[in-house]
């Protein structure tokens, strides 16, 4: 529960990093301080797609190796991610500023999930939403059985595609 302590933490930060400006209405990306930007951050953006992040999984994931090669922290590391994207996102005139707001928030996510979940290559974490009256039962059930919501989750799923011809 250590991770997901951190990775909650990591989140709460990000959403702080840009401020109330990036997430309302007037896209803009908050201020970066470049003096202590480690060499080859700049070149990040290059991998990075404008487009959805999730059609482009291994962008993001080359864009965290190179950044955790230069020996960066997780949390720079989010925190260059999510800036380049919010640089990219800035520059392209064909959305709106909700929709780049939509998709820094999307991004977002998905970069603290790309450099949590690259410790752990053998899973892929999918984002699924769920009716508050459903979260309530597999959290009961989870409980029931000594588990995490995550763990009755995955177990559950896994039954069922066993179960199936």
């Amino acid at each position: 529960m250590r991770t997901a302590s951190r990775l909650l933490a990591t989140l709460s930060l990000s959403s702080l990093l840009f401020g109330p400006a990036a997430w309302a209405a007037g896209f803009e990306c908050g201020g970066r301080p470049t003096a202590d930007t480690p060499a080859g951050v700049k070149d990040i953006t290059s991998l990075l797609p404008v487009s959805d992040p999730l059609d482009h999984p291994a962008s993001l994931n080359a864009a965290v190796d190179r950044l955790r090669s230069q020996g960066l922290s997780k949390t720079l590391i989010i925190d260059n991610l999510i800036g380049a994207y919010c640089a990219l996102l800035a520059k392209d005139t064909a959305l709106t500023d909700a929709q780049k707001t939509a998709r820094l928030r999307s991004f977002s996510l998905q970069a603290t999930r790309a450099v949590y979940a690259i410790e752990v290559a053998d899973r892929i974490i999918l984002d699924v939403p769920l009716m508050p009256d459903v979260v309530d039962a597999v959290s009961a059930r989870a409980r029931a059985a000594g588990l995490t919501p995550q763990d009755w989750i995955a177990q559950a799923i896994a039954k069922a595609l066993a179960a199936q011809p």
